[in-house]
């Protein structure tokens, strides 16, 4: 680990998960990583919030957070339409690794997966491979996140299989929904809180 390679000194990343231990350890190990804009919040409700509040460079979630847990949390970042910021990579937490699980982030638009617990070692890794690897954005059928292909093959000639990707772009009603808002309004960015 090569921690002098970047300069993360003014990425902003926002770090979610509702074990209060978790959250600080992974900010501790960011801090270490030379990143001083972290923003801690502790469910997907709250994050997405503070998303539309303020502008943020890469996410670390939770799978499993209440209210909103962070493969929903993941969806309203990809495809909510009052999102700004669809394209912001995603590292999805977890303490289940089973291969449904890594398929289910995959497909709702998550670009990297760490199993907890988590190492200053793995973290570094898929930090720097969302950096130095940028998956370019897709937005193909009901897919949208980005490109789950890792190895580009730009000749591809086949049918189209994307069967169990995520749903297209969510309707406002459904990011309320997924937010707990009853009465399917949901809070609009202003131009303070975007240019805060």
């Amino acid at each position: 680990m090569v921690a002098d390679r970047y300069d993360f000194s003014r990425v902003s990343i926002l770090v979610a998960d509702g074990n209060r231990f978790m959250r600080q350890t992974v900010s501790h190990l960011l801090r270490a990583f030379g990143f001083k804009l972290i923003i801690e919040c502790d469910d997907g409700a709250d994050a997405f919030e503070q998303m539309r509040a303020q502008a943020v460079d890469i996410i670390i979630c939770d799978a499993i957070m209440d209210p909103l847990d962070g493969l929903d949390f993941t969806r309203l970042v990809r495809q909510a339409p009052d999102c700004k910021a669809h394209e912001v990579p995603v590292i999805l937490l977890t303490g289940h690794s089973e291969h449904f699980r890594v398929l289910q982030a995959r497909d709702l638009g998550a670009n990297e997966f760490l199993v907890k617990p988590v190492s200053a070692d793995t973290l570094w890794r898929r930090l720097v491979h969302v950096v130095e690897e940028p998956r370019a954005f897709v937005r193909a059928g009901r897919f949208v996140g980005p490109d789950r292909r890792r190895h580009r093959e730009d000749d591809f000639e086949g049918i189209e299989k994307r069967a169990g990707a995520a749903v297209g772009t969510l309707s406002q009603e459904e990011v309320a929904a997924l937010l707990g808002n009853d009465n399917g309004e949901t809070t609009e960015m202003t131009a303070a809180g975007a240019a805060g």
